[in-house]
């Protein structure tokens, strides 16, 4: 894997090098060229960025005159223009949706491979600006465009709700696509009007979700895994040992998209006054095929041209003779009205995110919850004295066993200062259930995916690819007779197993022992939920799981009322990261050619990169696979 990780260097340096070097010389000497596809506000007003690099004498330089010189308008002043007359504020809803996003002025204009998704929308801050665009006298309605969304349904339900308010103001909404999803229609469907594009489409034939399996491929190149386990329906191993879906796992998946969809029925038959049950016959029997069929089935309103919906919110306006209105992009109205940068002066709760894989270290990789960045933030948090409570907002499908519990213990001596509240997200599962478990409350979504209570390890035996396939042979000596244990180069003897088998039935232990705790109730009444089986939100709650079923706004009512407080302002913290710090941080080598690597895995299975090369960190608290529906 080293030979691969340098290989790999080499090659993503080079490339790295040469592209940035490409769009820096575009954007230098024609910036339009760069955004010639796409109309984008010109950037805010920043002030000129001065970056020490005193901590990294490979890049030992200043960069206060370079960055205006490499991208015109960083330091120039322009601001946006004020709004005037009417405005309709317009969502693309195209990105992925992040529980939080770097802060970065040209999120627009660039993307790197250490930095993720830079472009994505931030959840908390788009929560935010509906918030002030709902009572904001100049933003007179809400255009939705869609093409396709990328989010969990509970993020979708946050902005779903945010909607549902804005639209309680008096103002209207408009959803526009040119193709929809469940999750576009799951928002669209609280529109006043819904148009569809008349070549478009509506996709709306239930949820699936579709697994990979490796199995064949290891079997073709000579590779082993080595599987240790605890729970019938701990499958994240399942796609290195079989060629399809176990009876249980079949089972759990079944019964979570199951209670999703049917959430979700529910919610769109709500706003559109249909009938559920009508509903899910239409998906059942495919009948939405053609825009006509969205039409006469009522799922929209309109089959319309988007220059259509402009006249259409022109009437909508009433305007005046050779009166018009603006259509306002949400880059231009946060730069107008910056969302999270608030300096509340009264009581304050703290919402600190956890967003993405668990792991160890001060997190190398993007969107990882690492551990010791983690518990230095908490620690802050729990010494501030103007915090007076702290809401947990999970996003993490779990990952490092090790990492779990070193941050489980910083929010069990967070709770003995002031109270702790888990609002989870998409995904609160395995280790971010372990997360959870820790805190005063916990509150989730009736489509967040939850559970997953159990362990595994996970090592890989090489032995005849490196061998058979390539030749490759190796020798030893050693000083014990388990020196070498889980070496790649040669298979596990059955008292090897037996150890490491032992350890990770230890881990369950631990944490079941501790879910009981945090839940109060009996070990074994908690086991009997626990066997890694994976639950929705709804479910968790029949089965106390969780405290109470709601989203962000929720959890800070809880947590208000746990530290006893009535007039408080929320808080983003730690806020949003400097793009230009993250972006020289980011630059190693070994996580840019890691990060290439990914590019030829499944994303399922990026996560295995990071942990498969940690000698110390082989037992996960993960979820079963990536679950991704469509």
């Amino acid at each position: 894997m080293k030979k691969q990780i340098f290989l790999w260097t080499l090659l993503g340096l080079g490339l790295s090098s040469l592209l940035s070097l490409q769009v820096l010389i575009l954007l230098r000497l024609n910036p339009s060229k760069v955004m010639e596809t796409k109309a984008v506000d010109p950037p805010a007003s920043v002030e000129p960025v001065a970056l020490d690099f005193a901590d990294n004498p490979g890049l030992g330089l200043r960069t206060q005159n370079l960055l205006p010189l490499l991208f015109p308008g960083l330091g120039g002043g322009q601001k946006a223009t004020p709004l005037e007359n009417k405005n309709i504020l317009v969502l693309h809803l195209d990105q992925p949706i992040l529980e939080q996003v770097i802060d970065n002025p040209l999120a627009e204009w660039m993307e790197t491979p250490w930095l993720g998704q830079v472009g994505g929308m931030g959840l908390m801050a788009l929560l935010e600006t509906l918030a002030t665009a709902k009572d904001d006298p100049k933003i007179n309605g809400l255009l939705l465009h869609f093409g396709g969304m990328s989010a969990g349904f509970a993020s979708l339900e946050e902005i779903r709700q945010a909607l549902l308010e804005f639209k309680a103001s008096g103002k209207f909404i408009y959803a526009y696509g040119e193709y929809y999803n469940e999750a576009d229609y799951f928002l669209a469907s609280v529109a006043e009007k819904i148009f569809l594009n008349p070549v478009g489409t509506l996709e709306w034939n239930g949820l699936v979700s579709e697994y990979v399996f490796l199995k064949g491929m290891m079997d073709k190149f000579g590779l082993k895994a080595e599987v240790f386990k605890v729970g019938e329906y701990k499958s994240a191993v399942e796609p290195f040992l079989q060629e399809e879906m176990s009876p249980a796992s079949r089972a759990q998946t079944d019964t979570l998209l199951q209670n999703i969809f049917s959430h979700l029925l529910e919610k769109i038959s709500q706003s559109r006054q249909l009938d559920a049950n009508e509903l899910r016959q239409i998906a059942d029997e495919y009948l939405i095929r053609s825009p006509e069929d969205a039409l006469k089935y009522d799922l929209i309103t309109d089959i319309a041209y988007f220059d259509q919906v402009e006249a259409a919110l022109a009437e909508k306006l009433k305007l005046e003779k050779n009166e018009k209105y603006s259509q306002v992009s949400l880059g231009r109205y946060q730069k107008l009205n910056p969302p999270l940068k608030n300096k509340p002066k009264g009581p304050q709760i703290a919402v600190m995110v956890a967003q993405g894989e668990i792991g160890g270290g001060g997190g190398e990789y993007p969107n990882q919850i690492a551990a010791e960045t983690f518990v230095k933030n908490l620690r802050e948090l729990r010494q501030d004295p103007e915090i007076k409570a702290i809401v947990l907002r999970i996003n993490s499908p779990g990952g490092s066993a090790l990492a779990s519990d070193v941050m489980w213990r910083e929010i069990q001596l967070t709770t003995k200062v002031k109270p702790v509240v888990a609002s989870m997200s998409d995904v609160a599962a395995s280790g971010g259930y372990y997360l959870a478990m820790a805190c005063n409350k916990i509150v989730a979504h009736p489509t967040t995916i939850t559970g997953s209570i159990g362990i595994f390890g996970l090592l890989f035996n090489t032995e005849d690819l490196m061998e058979q396939k390539l030749g490759i042979t190796t020798d030893r000596v050693k000083t014990s007779p388990y020196a070498d244990i889980g070496s790649p180069s040669r298979p596990f003897t059955e008292e090897e197993r037996e150890i490491i088998q032992a350890s990770v039935e230890n881990g369950y232990r631990v944490f079941t022992r501790k879910a009981a705790q945090g839940r109060k109730m009996p070990v074994e009444k908690l086991k009997a939920l626990a066997e890694g089986r994976v639950w929705s939100g709804r479910l968790a709650r029949q089965n106390a799981l969780v405290d109470t079923l709601g989203g962000l706004q929720v959890a800070l009512q809880e947590a208000a009322a746990l530290a006893k407080i009535q007039d408080y302002e929320w808080v983003l913290r730690p806020e949003q990261e400097n793009f230009f710090k993250k972006l020289f941080q980011g630059a190693d080598s070994q996580v840019l050619a890691e990060t290439l690597l990914q590019i030829r895995l499944p994303q399922s299975y990026w996560w295995l990169l990071r942990y498969v090369q940690k000698p110390g960190d082989r037992l996960f608290a993960r979820l079963p696979y990536d679950l991704r529906f469509r």
